[in-house]
């Protein structure tokens, strides 16, 4: 009888150690997880700041310095009231919403001619757009970054890296004539200055 409940109380605690075992690898494997998600919102809430910092940086004056602007970039009939500017929407890209809303504000404030926003996509397969002739001018971003990055790596072990330079600047494109001008020559690090640079300058070549 004393070797039967022996033998019984043995086989009960190898059950509940191997049960306490497998409690403890999945507490493990639930840390684990909630470290990863701990470390994706973190990188997302990074990388939203900057994009904020970005847009609602104090150096977003909209003050151009005429002897950077490139004369060359602007097509001839570009003033003519008849066209109707589009201006390519990001659709991709560090907070590309927030650029595309502060652009669309830019214009709003800045310019004093019809504007419309598009994305690339629809720009070249909606039936509106086909008509070049109302439809002629399309403006969109370049943006230039440096080869040199720096690489942070957090305590689960995942990196990402950051260029440490970036500049942002716009061109004009004549759809009747599918040619592409150069950079106007607004270009900054801040893209809000761009922004409220590049409708400026447009709004100018307008009243020429």
């Amino acid at each position: 009888m004393y070797h039967f409940t022996h033998s019984k109380n043995f086989s009960l605690k190898r059950y509940y150690t191997r049960q306490c075992l497998q409690l403890l690898l999945q507490i493990t494997g639930l840390l684990i997880i909630l470290e990863e998600l701990n470390y994706l919102i973190m990188k997302k809430t990074i990388y939203s700041l900057v994009g904020l910092l970005w847009l609602l940086s104090s150096c977003t004056s909209s003050h151009v310095n005429a002897k950077r602007i490139n004369q060359a970039a602007f097509p001839v009939g570009f003033n003519d009231p008849g066209y109707i500017l589009l201006i390519q929407e990001r659709t991709s890209g560090l907070n590309h919403r927030g650029m595309n809303n502060y652009l669309r504000k830019a214009f709003r404030k800045h310019y004093t001619g019809k504007f419309e926003m598009a994305s690339l996509d629809e720009i070249n397969n909606e039936p509106k757009y086909r008509d070049k002739k109302l439809y002629r001018f399309v403006l969109t971003d370049h943006t230039w970054t440096s080869s040199a990055t720096t690489r942070t790596t957090t305590s689960s072990g995942t990196s990402f890296e950051y260029a440490n330079a970036y500049l942002l600047d716009f061109f004009l494109h004549d759809r009747m004539e599918d040619k592409t001008y150069p950079s106007i020559g607004i270009s900054s690090n801040v893209p809000a200055k761009a922004m409220n640079r590049v409708a400026v300058t447009l709004d100018k070549q307008l009243h020429k």
